[in-house]
């Protein structure tokens, strides 16, 4: 296989590299955020497809040609790099995008296109649920899916009231609403909320003075990226840890940006679908080639980059070189595993567990503690890669395997002694 790279933003194209002689070309868009508050978030998305291409598809005889778009994580900007990609460079297929805004804004213009789209990390719950496309596959997680089940194991701890906050766009509002549902449902009561301008906070100290003010037992809250970095560092300098315990969705305690978050991430307790020291062989191997390649640890979504190439790699293995993926490649029925999932299912979703993660500032450790953080996944009743990419199904490696109405297990993330 070989692959390259015509990127708008130029000197970025040596991030790829030829492998080996090819015979046909296929065009991939990848659009990313490559600015804005989750310019890391697309970096680290990329690399791990990077990796991905080279791990799975050295042995393809197909030349893989990447048009590179910066969606600068906005609706608008995000539509019109993907009309470029789809009319102007004529892409084949597209894969990333990372803000729920996002893939709402591109989701008509995709489907009307008929061009298959693998969602590397935006979790907007319409994309595999009310709004669901063919040509639209996810290998990450929905906003829900990550939320709900701290919402059940918050109430079950005795946590009998919460103020939540989220950024004020499509994935803050999806998260803060699917763990309200989960957390009232099993008893809890939220005494408070608000949302913060998307991109424009700076200051976060009204709104921990506020939830500070509203008397709740806890504080839960979804932020990622360098909003994520900022909240957690304001949160530990303005001393509400000591009456105002905080819990959130992991992305919160990114492995990405933690180091940058230091002590002030020390006993935050949030749940997440990924981290690195998950004990499988498949995650050993990818740890140890993403350090290799990256000189760091992966974080969720540098595997979900690689899953995305795992999933473009296996649909061009089948004999699919073109638009028309959705028509032409028959369900495999195989099992496949990547560093966090086995394949062997059709459902547009994955059906990742949420986990919770105790954190330290330096790694992550998995912990159930006494099963009272299981709680069941919903499932989604559109296909996951069946007729774009192939029967295919998601489903968490050296983990019990989560099925319809069973339990799956939790991660949780605080300080260790």
């Amino acid at each position: 296989m070989k692959f390259t790279c015509t990127a708008a933003l130029t000197g970025l194209a040596s991030l790829f590299c030829t492998q080996m002689a090819t015979a046909d070309d296929i065009d991939v868009g990848i659009l990313l955020p490559f600015s804005g508050v989750y310019a890391a978030l697309g970096n680290e998305i990329e690399a791990g497809f990077t990796l991905g291409l080279e791990t799975f598809g050295s042995d393809l005889d197909v030349e893989i040609v990447l048009h590179r778009e910066d969606t600068e994580v906005t609706p608008a900007t995000g539509l019109t790099r993907a009309r470029r990609l789809i009319l102007q460079d004529d892409v084949d297929v597209m894969v990333g995008i990372v803000s729920s805004g996002v893939l709402g804004a591109i989701r008509d213009i995709v489907h009307g296109a008929e061009v298959p789209l693998i969602v590397a990390n935006a979790g907007n719950d319409e994309a595999t649920g009310a709004d669901c496309s063919p040509y639209i596959t996810r290998v990450s997680f929905s906003n829900s899916q990550v939320n709900r089940p701290m919402g059940t194991w918050m109430a079950d701890q005795g946590i009998g009231t919460v103020y939540t906050l989220a950024p004020d766009y499509a994935a803050g509002r999806q998260m803060i609403d699917a763990f309200t549902e989960a957390y009232t449902a099993a008893g809890g009561t939220v005494v408070g909320s608000d949302f913060t301008p998307f991109q424009q906070t700076q200051d976060f100290g009204p709104y921990i003075a506020q939830a500070q003010a509203s008397g709740a037992d806890a504080l839960y809250v979804f932020y990622a990226g360098g909003e994520a970095i900022s909240f957690v560092n304001q949160y530990d300098s303005f001393g509400a840890a000591e009456g105002l315990p905080l819990y959130g969705s992991g992305f919160l305690t990114s492995q990405l940006y933690v180091n940058a978050e230091g002590e002030s991430a020390d006993g935050i307790v949030t749940a997440l679908h990924y981290v690195p020291t998950i004990d499988s062989p498949e995650n050993a191997a990818f740890v140890e080639a993403f350090q290799a390649a990256n000189d760091r640890l992966p974080s969720e979504f540098a595997v979900q980059g690689y899953d995305a190439a795992r999933a473009l790699i296996e649909a061009l293995s089948t004999g699919a070189n073109d638009r028309e993926f959705h028509r032409c490649c028959p369900a495999s029925g195989q099992l496949h595993r990547t560093a966090r999932v086995a394949v062997d299912r059709s459902d547009h979703q994955q059906p990742d567990p949420a986990d919770l993660c105790l954190r330290d500032r330096d790694r992550h450790r998995w912990h159930d503690p006494d099963g009272a953080g299981r709680t069941a996944s919903r499932g989604r009743s559109c296909q996951w890669l069946r007729d774009a990419f192939g029967r295919l199904e998601l489903i968490p490696t050296g983990r019990p395997v989560p099925r319809r109405g069973r339990p799956i297990p939790f991660c949780q993330t605080r300080r260790f002694p």
